[in-house]
């Protein structure tokens, strides 16, 4: 009998496996059912759209799809459950209107763009390579097809196609790929809306962390608020105040903030401005407003998205939020636990800083997830809590990308670095976009140029500023365009940055504005990471920045003095 049994199962004739077995072929021909009974509603679908020049795709839909099915617990992961769908949404697209999918890339990111295709748009799409950028857009519009690229650094995305999708890019030196495609419109649609639109500098967490960025992200949305929403409005106020009837602004901290500073770091660096603060207003009889790098600055833009490190690509160094800082695979892994950390520590920031009414926080608003989950609707109107200010980087100021557009839809005051490659019809966008009421208090204009720029660069933006009718305020941010390499160091010269700091004064004076304040990177550490002259050499003990060199108390002494002569 028990012979007769293992033979059965050998046979795979085992009247329990039968039976197992033929469940699972009823229920793959329900699905096959209900597979047909789909395609046919999309084909429906299709025949009462019948858009012309315009594709089938929903993003939006296939986002929130994929977000309600992935928190079904099947036994699969979210991954896993995107892959089996992706093929279906791939199908139902072609079934409603048959497209191309053009590609172009340099020749070091084609193997990976045309994997990227593949799992993401299947294999019914027809593949066709561009021969250069501008000939993939021009296809893209004639052809109603999806053009997949790399997100180069100087990419331009072009007017009439719409963004499908940011995609991670399997590359070393480019971190993200875009689709866009002619869009049908669709009753949901805000292009106000920044998960519209492209978006630069942001970190790439693995397919395995997925569900914990997901799960951190949301906990952050029911969190507590770093900073209250009045006071962020108090602020704004006052900044309005000062741009009608005088008064100046500092704004000082860290250039990469550690995340893990204690009771007495944090201490130091608030006591640090305040004193400044005071220094200021007493050498000027002026009210002085003070703005703290400090609670959120964690987040920083970086130039590749990778680095060698003893001849091993590392991910770059992204900043605290994001990654380590350690030369190693293990501390350059993006951590969305990183995130909750990151609330941590700035609540702990937030409260410390009570004891300093007149010091506001305010960082770079690089990360867009992290910062919309802390975004609220408030009596004050929609505002961002992580900061009571936040600044549009260098690196991120495109009027037509996601970090303006999100900057556009809240209420706190705003800061626009505005580097020597910024051309003065794109600053008068931003400002159009993100002050359109022309409000005092909303937009201080942060101008980074470097010494050898500024004279040449600054009176055409102050010109076109002045024409728009802007009520901005003006900071001179003296590091970043004077930063140079010596012995192997970052560092910045203290000629160089007075010399800009002057300058500015002068060019804005010369336009019948003012230079309202500065805009540094300091630590109230003893550090040897600036130099006097271009020739100098920063010292290798006194060096423990993240980042970029900062400003010693000695150093910032003499940038404030400098101001305060300058406001006489």
């Amino acid at each position: 009998m028990i012979h007769s049994l293992r033979q059965l199962r050998a046979n795979g004739t085992d009247p329990a496996i039968v039976h197992l077995r033929e469940k699972i072929d009823a229920i793959d021909t329900e699905l096959l059912s209900l597979l047909e009974r789909r395609f046919a509603l999309t084909d429906m679908i299709g025949q009462e759209k019948q858009i012309e020049g315009k594709l089938a795709l929903c993003p939006d839909r296939e986002t929130a799809l994929l977000d309600r099915l992935s928190e079904r617990r099947i036994g699969l992961d979210s991954n896993e459950i995107e892959a089996l769908w992706r093929t279906i949404f791939a199908l139902s697209t072609h079934r409603q209107k048959a497209h191309d999918l053009i590609l172009w890339a340099e020749e070091p990111q084609r193997v990976a763009l045309t994997e990227l295709a593949r799992r993401r748009f299947g294999p019914r799409a027809t593949i066709v390579w561009a021969h250069s950028a501008a000939h993939a857009i021009g296809l893209a519009a004639e052809q109603e097809a999806v053009l997949l690229m790399p997100l180069y650094t100087d990419l331009e995305l072009p007017a009439g196609l719409d963004l499908v999708a940011q995609l991670d890019l399997d590359d070393a030196d480019v971190a993200a790929a875009v689709a866009l495609a002619p869009l049908a419109p669709s009753p949901d649609q805000q292009q106000a809306d920044w998960r519209k639109r492209a978006r630069r500098q942001q970190a790439t967490y693995g397919m395995a962390d997925q569900p914990r960025l997901k799960a951190n992200l949301k906990a952050l949305a029911k969190a507590d608020d770093v900073v209250a929403p009045r006071d962020s409005a108090t602020l704004r106020r006052s900044l309005a105040d000062l741009r009608q009837n005088g008064g100046l602004i500092i704004q000082m901290g860290d250039c990469a903030e550690p995340i893990d500073l204690d009771e007495k770091a944090i201490e130091a660096r608030l006591g640090a401005i305040d004193l400044m603060r005071e220094r200021l207003a007493a050498t000027t009889g002026q009210r002085v407003v003070a703005l703290a790098r400090l609670g959120g600055q964690w987040a920083k833009p970086r130039s590749c998205p990778v680095e060698y490190v003893d001849g091993e690509a590392l991910p770059v160094y992204r900043g605290d939020l994001v990654n380590g800082i350690g030369s190693n695979k293990t501390a350059r892994r993006p951590d969305p636990d990183r995130l909750v950390a990151g609330h941590q520590q700035a609540l702990r920031v937030s409260q410390q800083s009570a004891q300093y009414p007149e010091v506001h926080l305010s960082h770079e608003a690089l990360h867009l997830d992290y910062e919309c989950a802390l975004t609220r609707d408030t009596s004050e109107g929609r505002m961002a809590t992580s900061a009571h200010s936040l600044w549009l980087g260098a690196r991120t100021g495109n009027p037509d990308e996601a970090h303006a557009a999100y900057l556009a839809g809240i209420g706190n005051a705003i800061g626009i670095k505005v580097g020597a490659d910024m051309e003065p019809e794109r600053l008068v966008r931003l400002l159009d976009m993100l002050d359109p009421d022309h409000e005092a208090g909303r937009i201080m204009l942060v101008c980074r140029m470097g010494a050898r720029n500024v004279m040449k660069t600054l009176p055409r933006i102050a010109d076109a500023v002045c024409r728009s009718g802007h009520p901005v305020l003006w900071l001179c941010d003296p590091m970043h365009g004077n930063t140079r390499k010596s012995g192997g160091l970052k560092t910045r010269a203290m000629s160089d940055m007075l010399a800009e700091i002057q300058d500015c004064a002068e060019i804005l004076r010369a336009t019948s504005m003012r230079l309202d304040g500065l805009h540094l990177e300091t630590t109230p550490e003893q550090v040897d990471e600036c130099v006097e002259t271009p020739s100098g050499r920063p010292g290798l003990v006194g060096y423990t920045s993240l980042c970029d060199p900062r400003l010693n108390l000695d150093q910032t002494r003499r940038c404030i003095d400098l101001m305060a002569s300058l406001a006489e």
